[in-house]
């Protein structure tokens, strides 16, 4: 859906939100959002490369978080798995030692030189 078709009372009865390729992101559903967090939705926000970086900055200034910089277009390998990560508990039985990461293209860019 888009975000202007989005429902507050479906937001607000998810255990998680999945947020993807949204262009833009209108202040009720900043609100909402915010609201959602509060009362411990997960909330995962995927931003179409077009997406307005101050509309992105403004759900994340309601949580504290580093605001986003740029839409990095730039090709990149991914270093390493997490293992530590409990989102990562079970996935893998063994890890090889010459493990073939994939390629990325396309990454938020954050302050403090970090990536998302």
């Amino acid at each position: 859906l888009a975000s202007d078709q989005l429902e507050t009372q479906g937001i607000l009865a998810s255990d998680i939100v999945l947020l993807t390729d949204l262009e833009s992101i209108s202040s009720g559903l900043v609100q909402t959002l915010k609201q959602a967090l509060g009362e411990g939705t997960d909330v995962c926000l995927f931003p179409n490369p077009a997406a307005s970086v101050g509309e992105i900055n403004s759900l994340l200034e309601t949580q504290g978080l580093s605001p986003f910089q740029i839409w990095d277009t730039s090709t990149y390998l991914l270093g390493t798995i997490s293992l530590e990560n409990q989102f990562f508990e079970g996935v893998f039985e063994r890890i090889p030692e010459n493990i073939d990461l994939p390629r990325g293209r396309g990454r938020a860019l954050i302050s403090e030189g970090k990536a998302s």
